[in-house]
């Protein structure tokens, strides 16, 4: 939504909101994980989650903690967050195919009319271990 808010409300807001979304979610990622941006409108965070629902669980807190940070400091809008899950389990370890299959998951989040996080489809169509062993 970045383009749509620069073109509505001024470049000033599009920088304000692109600046406070990414800091938002480098604070609220876990500790320990990666955190970069794939593009002007795409931020990564790599970690490793005991499960897929806890990948779930965490991805979720992310994107909620990141909106109210939007709205608390009095953004003139709210833009969409959609937030994607690709677990290597399902999708493999290569990072190209990881980020596409999180990147095409966030785009259906996205549009969503729930605003939920969305996990990546197995590649395979099979699912594979539920945890990940140590």
């Amino acid at each position: 939504d970045l383009a749509q808010i620069g073109i509505a409300f001024g470049m000033s807001e599009e920088e304000a909101i692109a600046t406070r979304w990414r800091a938002a979610v480098r604070v609220y990622s876990p500790t320990f994980a990666l955190v970069g941006e794939s593009d002007v409108n795409g931020m990564l965070v790599a970690f490793e989650p005991a499960s897929e629902v806890d990948a779930r669980r965490i991805a979720s807190r992310i994107q909620r903690r990141v909106l109210d940070d939007l709205a608390e400091q009095g953004s003139a809008v709210i833009p969409v967050i959609g937030v994607g899950v690709a677990l290597s389990v399902d999708v493999g370890h290569d990072a190209a195919t990881l980020i596409a299959a999180a990147d095409e998951a966030a785009g259906r989040s996205a549009i969503s009319s729930d605003a939920s996080v969305i996990v990546a489809e197995p590649v395979d169509g099979a699912r594979g271990p539920q945890s990940v062993r140590r």
